[in-house]
Parts: structure tokens; C-alpha cells; sequence
């Protein structure tokens, strides 16, 4: 059924936050690799993206409210 949801967070001081999805990635960190491993970047050559870290900022808390929103 179509429709649309958010995640309400309530923190324990009482302020609430909300979310359109349980995930809120930030990028931390990767790695750049040539496909020869020689360091230097050339046309035409394979380049590789590896070792990707992200980390979910998404909060969560003790009291998670889920409110079911009007699909019309």
C-alpha cells in the first residue's frame, strides 16, 4: 500500500527528533587504488575505491514512538 513513514525519536530529556529512515550514513574514510599499484593515476587505467568506512549518525534512543501517517 503506498503511503510514507518516520521514525520519531524521543530523547529521555522529553525533546524529540525526526528521521525518514532509521539510517543517516557518513562517510569516514576510503582508499584510492591505481590498478598497477604503482601510485601514479593514468588515462585509461583501472582506479579502485576500497576499504569504504561509513558509520550510521541516525539516533535512536529508549523510547522509540512509531506513528502510522495518513496514506491520502
Amino acid at each position: 500500500m503506498p503511503g510514507t513513514a518516520k521514525i520519531i525519536v524521543q530523547e529521555l530529556n522529553g525533546t524529540r527528533k525526526e528521521y525518514p529512515s532509521i539510517y543517516d550514513l557518513e562517510l569516514m574514510d576510503f582508499d584510492v587504488e591505481d590498478e598497477n599499484g604503482d601510485g601514479i593515476f593514468e588515462p585509461g587505467e583501472h582506479v579502485f575505491i576500497r576499504r569504504i568506512r561509513v558509520r550510521n549518525i541516525g539516533g535512536y534512543s529508549l523510547l522509540l514512538i512509531l506513528i502510522p501517517m495518513d496514506t491520502n
